[in-house]
């Protein structure tokens, strides 16, 4: 037995070490493949943010991330190399080779394995691309770490899509509560019906602070016909910050953001109509593209809606001040159809939820199951829209 086990042990042995092999090598191509996929990112990204980038540059900028990704014992760097072909969609290719080093299985014969990884990413900056990002502002943001982790998480969006010198990208932030802030520039607009301002009984001055109310139903959720019937005015209310169009203007959109606070009740139609008219080409805002422009450059229309409670209010016409929460769920519902019947693909997010109601309203009003997210912590705001942002980015990895 003990000679049949010392002939026996020999080739148990070498299959453990073959085995052993095996996998170290499996995970040797996994993290091969991972360090080309990061690299051409990289180049891609690096490009995208400056395109009069040479080729050596962006070279040495692929070659350095994929050297801190590839760090493994069980294989030897061979040739790196990084080429470009900058026609309509640009595309970076970065090429490694690697060899394997087979460990108790060379003993048998086994050569080096020679691996090569080629990963290409793409630019596609013909693309337009127009966001509405309609945030909630409400009392249910009342938590200061709630509304910080809102702040940071559309501060970093933002910096993720606005690049310097790229008009390609626009993004319009929409804060609502019960209402949303136009801007008291907007008070004499013909497509506004502001009442003056008024001392009332008790001696209080009832003034505008740019809060818009709603048009009386069906108008309230549609997109049309402000010549004949405006957009009313609500005096004596204390709006959020105020609503910036769709713009690149990447400073002004972080100080608009830096500005966001906690006001009022919640009232998610305000923010949806006003998302919607910012991605309009039409009155009242008139900064979206239109269709024809859109398609003719691979455009996208997108509407990102946050909310932390469900509604709080509905409308009385002008004010939203009652108390129908179920009409103002239905109206929710309404204007997200008549959204994305307009092309619009809606993300929806619920924060901190408590219960089913809020999350099965947005979850009915996002484009798709794989368009709707919930917060359980208002921290996953950060990491839900940069998922959001790799969907929508503009740069990507070939199959």
């Amino acid at each position: 037995m003990a000679i049949f086990m010392a002939i026996a042990i020999v080739p148990i042995i070498f299959s453990i070490g073959i085995a052993l092999d095996r996998w170290q090598a499996n995970n040797a191509r996994i993290e091969l493949r991972s360090a080309s996929d990061a690299a051409a990112l990289a180049a891609a990204y690096a490009w995208r943010e400056n395109p009069t980038a040479t080729l050596t540059q962006l070279q040495n900028i692929a070659r350095d991330n994929f050297e801190a990704n590839a760090k493994s014992a069980a294989y030897q760097i061979s040739t790196t190399s990084l080429n470009w072909n900058l026609g309509d969609i640009k595309q970076f290719s970065f090429t490694s080779i690697a060899n394997l080093k087979p460990g108790l299985s060379a003993s048998m014969g086994a050569n080096t394995i020679s691996v090569t990884n080629v990963s290409t990413a793409n630019v596609e900056t013909a693309d337009t691309l127009e966001i509405a990002l309609v945030v909630d502002n409400s009392h249910s943001m009342h938590d200061p770490v709630k509304l910080n982790a809102l702040i940071t998480a559309t501060t970093n969006l933002i910096n993720t899509f606005i690049i310097s010198g790229d008009n390609t990208t626009r993004i319009a932030l929409i804060p609502y509560d019960d209402y949303v802030n136009i801007g008291l520039a907007n008070r004499n607009q013909p497509w506004m019906s502001v009442p003056a301002d008024y001392v009332d009984g008790n001696g209080k001055l009832q003034s505008w602070n740019g809060c818009a109310g709603s048009r009386n139903y069906p108008l309230n959720t549609r997109d049309e016909d402000y010549n004949t019937t405006p957009v009313p005015g609500v005096l004596g209310d204390d709006c959020p910050a105020e609503l910036m169009p769709l713009t690149s203007n990447k400073a002004a959109l972080l100080a608009r953001a830096a500005a966001m606070d906690e006001k009022g009740e919640t009232y998610i139609p305000a923010g949806l109509i006003w998302g919607w008219r910012s991605l309009s080409q039409a009155t009242p805002l008139t900064e979206g593209n239109n269709p024809t422009y859109m398609d003719a450059n691979n455009g996208k229309k997108i509407l990102i809606l946050t909310a932390a409670r469900g509604n709080t209010v509905s409308p009385a016409y002008p004010a939203h001040d009652n108390n129908n929460t179920s009409l103002s769920d239905a109206l929710t519902t309404e204007i997200c159809e008549a959204i994305k019947a307009d092309g619009i693909r809606i993300y929806a997010i619920a924060i901190e939820p408590t219960g089913t109601s809020l999350t099965n309203l947005l979850k009915s009003c996002a484009s798709s199951k794989a368009t709707f997210f919930v917060a359980y912590k208002a921290s996953n705001l950060d990491d839900i829209f940069s998922t959001i942002a790799d969907k929508l980015a503009p740069v990507w990895l070939s199959e």
